[in-house]
């Protein structure tokens, strides 16, 4: 079974409460589909429109199944906040992880 989060239309977003960037961060990785065009996830901190803390481009991938990981670098966070992934295109997210 796979589970993913693919949009509806051509942009939304997910928030994730409470995540604790206290021993900081320092880039982003996603595993991604894109079956058309490909598109961008922007990180944004406490709002959908908040500070940007990074920007991932997702490429087309050949197919909607076909899962690439896609990684991009973010600015320093070192509190809790909430997380924002605002999803721009052709996209579909399986998974996505935080790097130190």
């Amino acid at each position: 079974m796979l589970t993913h989060v693919r949009l509806s239309g051509e942009s939304g977003w997910l928030r994730f409460d409470d995540v604790d960037f206290r021993a900081g961060i320092g880039g982003f990785e996603a595993r991604c589909s894109s079956a058309k065009r490909g598109g961008r996830i922007e990180l944004r901190l406490d709002a959908a429109d908040g500070p940007l803390i990074g920007e991932c481009t997702v490429s087309e991938t050949e197919g909607s199944q076909v899962w690439e990981t896609f990684a991009c670098k973010t600015i320093g966070v070192q509190q809790t906040h909430s997380v924002y992934l605002c999803l721009i295109g052709d996209i579909s997210l399986s998974r996505f992880r935080f790097t130190v």
